[in-house]
């Protein structure tokens, strides 16, 4: 035990480090606003804020499981499900929400690929259900992206969409370094499309020594990517790793490959079972952070207040 907590020590002194070397955070710490505890999702990968409702939020499980979606209010007490028909959750890891052209939608990434092998990846885009849901609610896909990598097979468990440019960003997980790549969102005709990798994510630290030697994911795997948000300005990107957040913003005139290229804010998690979900309100100020395990706080970054 005090080996474990003196490995812990260097960590934390490892990170906070670290924590010069980032833009200053436009959020302040995070607060629990809530316990997410139904047995039925004790697996969330993604988290989307609805469209339709302010304080509503969809989530979804990892793998080997039944196609739901299931909604939340804003303290993580589930709301109801609805059953995706004509999609199977191969490896669902991400989820986003948008408006595009007035109607509300989600978009669900079937993009796990923990062991490498997989051909090709799946987005499964739905027109968000009305709340309250009934029950035995179903939903049809309202297009699918069949799409691969340029490069080989990619575990991506962080897809984002940016509605104001027609762009879904995916962003490896399993690649050294994360690697960022592109899809259009709605695509012409049904073939597969290929992404487009625009950049290279230099910023996030790597593990130490201390940390690696940690049986605590978050510090033996905290530079790797396991979630993804992008605000409804199609301004900020959000990405998630095991042990912290990062904050990426696109200027006026700049590409989301330069955003991705420069550096970005850290948001400091508490230490997390698994964190694997992100997501920003519905008015895009404040953030939602969650993960596998229950019970599992729902985790919300609001901005910080003006300084005095």
């Amino acid at each position: 035990m005090k080996r474990v907590l003196v490995l812990l020590l260097a960590a934390l002194l490892a990170a906070a480090a670290h924590a010069q070397d980032f833009a200053p955070a436009p959020f302040g710490p995070p607060q629990v606003a809530g316990t997410i505890a139904d047995l039925r999702i004790d697996e969330i990968s993604g988290i989307a804020a609805s469209r339709r409702a302010d304080d509503r939020y969809w989530v979804h499980d990892d793998s080997g499981n039944e196609p739901f979606l299931y909604a939340l209010d804003a303290h993580g007490a589930l709301l109801g499900q609805v059953r995706v028909d004509g999609a199977d959750d191969v490896d669902w890891e991400d989820m986003a929400s948008f408006v595009l052209d007035g109607a509300p939608y989600l978009l669900v990434a079937d993009s796990g690929d923990n062991g490498g092998t997989r051909g090709h990846y799946e987005l499964v885009v739905l027109a968000e259900p009305e709340l309250p849901l009934p029950a035995h609610a179903h939903a049809a896909p309202a297009w699918k992206i069949r799409y691969r990598f340029p490069d080989g097979a990619h575990d991506c468990e962080a897809v984002g969409v940016d509605a104001t440019t027609r762009t879904v960003i995916l962003v490896t997980k399993r690649t050294g370094q994360p690697q960022v790549y592109t899809l259009p969102l709605r695509p012409r005709g049904d073939g597969e499309q290929v992404a487009t990798r625009i950049a290279t994510i230099t910023a996030i630290p790597k593990p130490t020594e201390a940390e690696r030697a940690l049986k605590l994911n978050a510090a033996r795997y905290g530079d790797q990517s396991t979630g993804l948000d992008i605000d409804p300005a199609g301004r900020r990107a959000a990405l998630l790793t095991y042990r912290n957040a990062y904050l990426f913003t696109r200027a006026d005139g700049q590409t989301w490959a330069q955003a991705f290229a420069a550096t970005p804010a850290l948001l400091r998690l508490p230490l997390l079972p698994q964190a694997e979900a992100i997501g920003f309100d519905r008015a895009g100020r404040s953030l939602l952070v969650t993960g596998e395990g229950l019970p599992v706080p729902l985790l919300r970054f609001d901005p910080a207040p003006p300084p005095r």
